[in-house]
Order: structure tokens, then C-alpha cells, then sequence
């Protein structure tokens, strides 16, 4: 089986989509640290399917936050999007 070919649910629509459409965005509880664009990591990492309205709706609802349980200001998600538009 191809590591492509694995599907991961994105947490904004909660619908499965092939991971090579997704951003695993990971957060690492004993530095602190959140990993946006992280393929890996030992860590809480949630999917994001990569697209502008997405992460629009990811900031919308703040859903980083409450699975985290950390407060993201308005940079990070303007970072992210940032990045989804390069990778495009």
C-alpha cells in the first residue's frame, strides 16, 4: 500500500480525503511547540485539508484551540495560510 494512498479525516468538514491533500498540524504538550506542515512528529497532531476556505473556517471556529487547549492569536493562522498558498 502506498503512504500516499492512506485517507485521514480533516477535522474542519469531518470528511476522509487522501493524505497527500492534507497538513498534519501537531502540537507537542512538553515544549509548548505547535508544528504546522509537520508529516510527523510523537505528538497530538490533528488534519487539515489544504485549502484557503479550510483554514478560514479553522480560525473561524477556533477549533485549534479547543482541541489543543491553547489560544492561538490571529498570526498563526495567517502564517498557515500563507504557507497553503506557496505549497499550491
Amino acid at each position: 500500500m502506498d503512504k500516499l494512498s492512506i485517507e485521514r479525516m480533516d477535522v474542519v468538514s469531518r470528511k476522509k480525503y487522501q493524505r497527500r491533500n492534507l497538513i498534519r498540524i501537531s502540537f507537542n504538550k512538553q515544549t509548548k511547540q505547535l508544528n504546522p506542515l509537520d508529516s510527523y512528529s510523537n505528538s497530538k497532531g490533528v488534519y487539515v485539508l489544504k485549502d484557503k476556505q479550510t483554514i478560514c473556517e479553522l480560525q473561524k471556529r477556533k477549533i485549534l484551540n479547543k482541541i489543543f487547549k491553547i489560544n492561538l492569536d490571529d498570526k498563526f493562522y495567517s502564517e498557515l495560510l500563507r504557507k497553503v498558498e506557496e505549497n499550491e
